[in-house]
Order: C-alpha cells, then structure tokens, then sequence
C-alpha cells in the first residue's frame, strides 16, 4: 500500500472509482505528468476491473470500502477508521478530497494535524442540502453546515463547479484564510464534442435527450408526463433515455419502470452509453429538470459544446451554463406541464434551436474548456508542493 518516493505525493479521495474515471482521471494524469505521485482512495463497483484500469494508467489505487448513501453513525465511524489508517500509512503531503463525504471525513482526519499535510476539498454540487426548501431541508442544511464549519478548519483550498455554492461556503463555512476557486464543472474537449448546426425539420419529431442517472431527483418521470402529454396532443416528442441505474440509493428508479415506460413507446432506453458524442448529435434538446443543486452537469456542457439546446431547472449548477432563451433554457420548477410548455416553444418555434446552439457553444468556449480547468488544478497544486521545481 506505501509509496515512497521524494516526490510530492497526492491522494484522491472520493466515494466511488466510476466517478472519479469519468471527473477526475485527466486532472489526476495531469497532476502525475507534472511530477506529482499520485494515488486514488475510493470505494469500487467492480474491485478487479478498477484496479487494472489504474494500473494501466499508472496511478496507485486504494479499495476503501465506503457507503456513498449511508451516513448511520455506526457505518461513518468504520468507513473514517478504514480511511485514517490508508492515510497514515501512505503518509500524502496532498489530500484531495471530493464530494460531501470524502470531504467531511478527510477533514475530521485534518482536525489531528500530526502531519505537514496540505487539505483540498472539491464539492462538485450540494445535491438537495442548499436546494431543499422543505423544514427537513432547513434541518439537513443547518446540520450540514455545523458538521463542514468544524471539519474544513484546517483545509486549504476548497473549489467548487458553480458560484453559488462558493457564496454560500464563504459566507457560512470557510475561514477568511480559505482560499477558493470556481472551476465551472469539469471542462469538456472542444475538439472532441465539435459544434454541428442543430437544424429540425419541418416534419420530424422534436428529439429530447436525457442522460442521467436514474435517480428520481435527476427528473427523468416528469420529463416523460411532459412527452407524454405532448405527444398525446399531436405534438411529436420522441425521448430517449441513457443512464446507469442506482439501486443502493433512496431516490432511485427502478428499470423495470424505466423499461416498462419503453415497452409503452414513452421513451427510448438505451441504458449506459459510451459514445456520448453521437447520441448527443442526434438529438435537439438535452433535458436535465433536476430538483435539487448540481455542480454543472457534465451532460449539459458537452450538450452545449455542440450546439445543442440545453434545458434544465434554475438551480445552483445548471443557471451558471444557462442563460435562459439565449444559451438554453431554465424551467422555474420541474413539474411536467413546465416542461411541457417550454419543450412546446421550441416545437412552435424550431429556429431557436439553432440561435440558442450557437450561443452555447461560444459560452463554452469562454471558460469551461478541459485545458483551463486542468491548468487551475494544477495551479492549486503547485502552491501545496513540498519541492520548489516540481511544476517547471
């Protein structure tokens, strides 16, 4: 498990290897390029398959078992026992913590500060702990606060994908010493997802996209009532559906009703997709009603990169991307006969979607390319490295 070497070492803290594959691994690669030893500690779906991934890729791996959806006391306390005695052992002079557990665990492994360790923590969406306005919303927010207020004292840099997370961490939970940076989601590779002219027909079905997982929160069932409906009224929808379901959590959807939706001809399901660059070039609008705080959706960027009409609720993550009738268009809630109205404007008037795909995509061009988010990692970095010429 130890790595020894004189180099600066980093570790990547996160729930689980598929998001961090999907997030992180270019940032990581960049971080190894630069001279950094890197090593990833996460929780795994498939523990084989993610331990000769990052062998390939040359970074050292960690299996840490860890809940993503469970926060029992008694679960939290095994999961910071494992995760202390991983760090202690590799002994990181960086570590990189990222989303809400990793971080409120990495920072009560921070409280000890019996190393020259320097903390980063990324929180890539605050999920319903800012966006939730019910009474148990207040409460999980107040608690949630009180929890990162006494764990994040000691970390140095905490980077967040959207301003009004930061807002709210400056204002409530960071010291004044804190330093923050906004990244603006993960980037995306202008040269890979290449703008096309998003054109509709004059008798084809408006074809919406949504590709997410399959949590109730992400808005798949009022999205299909929406379709559902318009189709119902003449009015040609034609949705599909790309996602991995996520049976452990509380806010799941079920295949079979996903399934049962595509035998009823509501959907397309396509279950989990590689190529997201022609899936997304076959369809008009990108879909995401999410009822609760995203960090900037990934699917949403590549969506806008190639010219593509995003629609999403006006929610902390998805309003940073989103201004609204010009790069794409924010619904006020994500009820169906919300989205119902707006998917019908662009079916009444299809020229839009070509104006609002051309300002989407020179958005994107403006500061969420993958370069410039890799550059202000590496910028965090090189201002925590132990060797003055590690970044050179």
């Amino acid at each position: 498990m130890g790595i020894a070497s004189s180099a600066s070492k980093i570790v990547f803290v996160v729930n689980v290897a598929w998001y961090f594959r999907l997030h992180w691994l270019e940032r990581a690669l960049a971080a190894k390029a630069a001279g950094l030893r890197v090593c990833v500690v996460s929780g795994s779906d498939s523990v084989a398959e993610d331990c000769k991934f990052f062998e390939n890729q040359g970074i050292h791996w960690i299996h840490w078992q860890v809940s993503r959806f469970s926060v029992a006391p008694s679960i939290l306390h095994q999961e910071f026992q494992a995760l202390r005695a991983i760090l202690d052992e590799v002994c990181p002079d960086i570590v990189h913590s990222i989303t809400i557990k990793p971080n409120l665990l990495c920072g009560t492994y921070s409280l000890r500060r019996k190393s020259a360790c320097r903390y980063v923590q990324t929180f890539p969406g605050m999920g319903s702990i800012l966006a939730g306005k019910s009474l148990k919303g207040a409460v999980k927010r107040v608690l949630a606060t009180i929890a990162l207020r006494r764990v994040c004292r000691h970390v140095d840099w905490m980077t967040f994908e959207n301003n009004d997370d930061a807002r709210y961490f400056r204002r409530w939970i960071s010291r004044p010493e804190t330093n923050f940076l906004v990244s603006l989601g993960a980037g995306v590779d202008l040269q890979q997802f290449r703008y096309s002219e998003n054109i509709k027909e004059p008798d084809s079905p408006l074809r919406v996209l949504h590709a997410a997982r399959l949590l109730k929160s992400k808005g798949l069932p009022p999205l299909v009532e929406a379709a559902r409906a318009l189709n119902s009224n003449g009015q040609r929808v034609e949705l599909t559906v790309a996602g991995i379901p996520e049976p452990e959590s509380g806010d799941s959807i079920s295949v079979d009703w996903v399934q049962e939706q595509h035998d009823c001809g509501n959907l397309n399901y396509l279950g989990k997709v590689d190529d997201m660059v022609s899936l997304i070039s076959r369809n008009h609008v990108v879909a995401l009603p999410t009822s609760y705080g995203e960090g900037i959706p990934r699917i949403l960027i590549e969506a806008a990169a190639m010219g593509r009409c995003v629609l999403a609720t006006d929610v902390p993550g998805c309003r940073e991307l989103i201004d609204d009738c010009e790069t794409g268009l924010l619904l006020k809630n994500a009820k169906a006969e919300t989205i119902a109205s707006r998917l019908e404007t662009l079916i009444a008037k299809p020229e839009c979607l070509g104006r609002m795909g051309v300002n989407a995509r020179a958005k994107v061009e403006s500061g969420f390319e993958k370069s410039t988010v890799i550059e202000q990692f590496l910028g965090i970095y090189s201002t925590l490295k132990k060797e003055p010429d590690c970044f050179k």
